[in-house]
């Protein structure tokens, strides 16, 4: 019966968060004015149903095709980094979130919408497990001899939980774990990235790679070989 009562409150409470912005909001507040942009006819090409869209996401990466097109991936990569380090400071740089955890049934469980609660609540439970072909590939760049250094787009109050996440999904060995702090307020996870990039640079680190699921990871200077992993649940700029 408790389990049930939990279950239900769950529900009510996730349904509540996705509605939330719905309900609190006016349809003239939402709908765009009549300012907007104006394109060319040439230009108008019907976007893909949504309904559509969310089943296709779910079949790519639930019949083994996200892990086919990732193994590709590091296959390639691993071929890249095929000989050990040639100094002390080199160094490769991995996101976190879709990069080396996966938070697909989590994303999935809220329709791949977002909501910062329930995005808060299972970061800090710690238990967003690895993504088995991008955790080879870390060990691999390990024996290789190459410094490993995360670099997420996590909020600072979550660097404890990130530590024991990763400590608990097996990734020991890492120079730093870099998480967002106040003196990032306002900037794009771009510009934010290629600040502590270059933080690392004058610290003496030659990046020579870096793997991410967004391409907001791998712009900027001082990227390396840059290694996209594939994301098809969101898109952050």
């Amino acid at each position: 019966m408790l389990k049930k009562l939990s279950f239900l409150l769950h529900f009510i409470m996730l349904n509540a968060a996705v509605l939330q912005p719905i309900l609190t909001t006016q349809p003239w507040e939402s709908c765009p004015s009549g300012n907007q942009k104006v394109v060319p006819a040439s230009e108008c090409h019907p976007p893909e149903n949504l309904g559509i869209a969310h089943r296709r996401v779910v079949a790519y990466y639930e019949n083994g095709c996200f892990e086919k097109e990732l193994a590709e991936v590091v296959k390639q990569a691993k071929k890249k980094f095929n000989k050990p380090a040639t100094s002390t400071w080199q160094a490769f740089i991995f996101d976190i979130d879709d990069t080396v955890l996966s938070d697909y049934c989590n994303v999935k469980s809220i329709q791949f919408g977002f909501v910062p609660e329930f995005a808060h609540d299972w970061i800090t439970r710690a238990e967003v497990p690895a993504i088995p072909l991008m955790k080879n590939f870390y060990n691999y760049l390990i024996k290789k001899g190459y410094h490993i250094i995360f670099l997420t787009g996590r909020p600072h109050n979550q660097y404890e939980a990130t530590e024991k996440n990763l400590q608990n999904q097996g990734f020991t060995a890492y120079d730093k774990l870099i998480l967002r702090s106040g003196d990032h307020k306002g900037l794009s996870t771009q510009a934010y990235k290629a600040l502590e990039r270059s933080k690392l640079v004058k610290e003496g680190y030659e990046i020579v790679g870096t793997a991410g699921d967004q391409w907001s990871d791998l712009t900027g200077d001082h990227i390396g070989t840059p290694i996209k992993v594939p994301n098809y649940m969101y898109f952050i700029e």
